[in-house]
């Protein structure tokens, strides 16, 4: 199959792909393909965070695929991913920017090992009545990490992600999707363990607040729950226009115990996020145009283990616009997009007295063109 179909597939509307809707796999205008590919990543530079690595390497394998038997569309897809990050400070999780302020960390910088694994399936029924379709995806994420140097923190993440969903189509030109997604992460994190070295373990409590002491070996669990509801609207309008709505909102849920044989309270974290989307394309002949609007939004709260209150707030909104054009013809594809997008973020500490807020706003410009040449196909990109 020709490897452009794949990129083709993601611009006209699709269920499926902006909300994860698995009962719209026969919807989606893609044919059944299978594809793998092995890549490396690099990252470096001093402009980052400062939990972030200096460098990182990143080395991963990765194959989908699309089957359609009978009526019914299977997609899976499964992703192993190899981490070599240099130089990281003032961290010991799997990803301490998820949002979750309570973090474990010590006094010593060094390189991390990681080894991830990605694997997704989804299933879509043929349609019952002419009008219901059910799906189901299935989402799940294993990973471990360890640092190198002594004291040697160490993490194991599970997640697995259940989403239900269903299509309705009352008319042949429109269609009502919904989506329910219920998650359920653990991340167990230990310390000091087969080291003859020990150093101070702070424990983050908030964006300003934290615990330090002496320590030798320790551990904790961190437990949560992420569910999702999501409701999508598509329509065909004359002159190849076609509009997609979607809106939609969850809770995450996550509890930190510290201690196995007498666990005590490390912290409750508890985050709402919101998001609404709205997608124009239209499509004349070879000519097509897409317009798109995205708003998230994430507002987040810890309770701290000793004072018992909420005491960490933030609140994350972003707005992201899209516009352009492609074109497809028998010796070459062209696309050009022009992509704004709107940040802003607050944090907040009661008891340590702090507040920050950021504004971030960027303008992206995306050309794409692919031609052909004898029997083969030249691509470029420029952004």
């Amino acid at each position: 199959m020709d490897s452009t179909l794949l990129d083709l597939a993601a611009y006209p509307n699709s269920l499926w792909l902006t909300g994860q809707n698995a009962a719209a796999l026969a919807d989606w205008q893609q044919p059944d393909y299978g594809t793998t590919r092995i890549g490396y990543d690099y990252t470096g530079g001093r402009f980052r965070r400062p939990q972030e690595p200096a460098q990182r390497h990143d080395g991963y394998l990765h194959s989908e695929g699309l089957r359609s038997v009978k009526g019914w569309r299977f997609g899976g897809q499964f992703r192993y991913r190899k981490n070599a990050d240099q130089s990281i400070r003032y961290s010991g999780v799997h990803d301490p920017y998820s949002g979750n302020p309570f973090v474990w960390m010590d006094t010593l910088a060094g390189d991390w090992q990681r080894d991830h694994i990605h694997a997704q399936a989804a299933v879509g029924t043929p349609a019952f009545g002419n009008k219901w379709r059910w799906g189901l995806m299935l989402d799940y994420h294993l990973g471990q990490g360890a640092r190198r140097n002594e004291p040697k923190p160490l993490y194991r993440y599970r997640n697995i992600r259940l989403a239900p969903s269903v299509t309705w189509r009352p008319n042949a030109n429109t269609v009502w999707g919904l989506v329910l997604t219920a998650g359920f992460v653990q991340e167990e994190n230990e310390v000091g363990f087969f080291s003859v070295n020990s150093a101070l373990l702070y424990r983050l409590r908030g964006y300003g607040t934290f615990s330090r002491s002496p320590v030798v070996t320790a551990e904790r669990r961190i437990g949560g729950t992420d569910t999702q509801l999501r409701l999508q609207w598509q329509t065909e309008s004359p002159g190849g226009v076609s509009w997609l709505a979607q809106a939609g909102g969850g809770l995450r849920r996550e509890t930190v115990r510290e201690g196995i044989a007498n666990p005590e309270e490390g912290g409750l974290f508890r985050e709402w996020n919101y998001e609404a989307r709205l997608r124009r394309t239209r499509s004349v002949g070879r000519h097509n145009r897409i317009a798109d609007f995205q708003l998230t939004g994430r507002s987040g709260a810890g309770r701290d283990p000793i004072v018992q209150a909420f005491t960490a707030r933030h609140n994350h909104w972003e707005m992201v616009g899209e516009w352009g054009r492609w074109r497809q013809t028998d010796k070459q594809f062209r696309h050009w997009f022009v992509r704004p997008s709107a940040q802003w973020v607050r944090y907040e500490d009661q008891i340590a007295r702090t507040e920050w807020h950021v504004w971030n706003a960027t303008l992206a410009v995306d050309w794409q063109q692919r031609f052909r040449r004898k029997q083969s196909w030249v691509w470029y990109e420029l952004e």
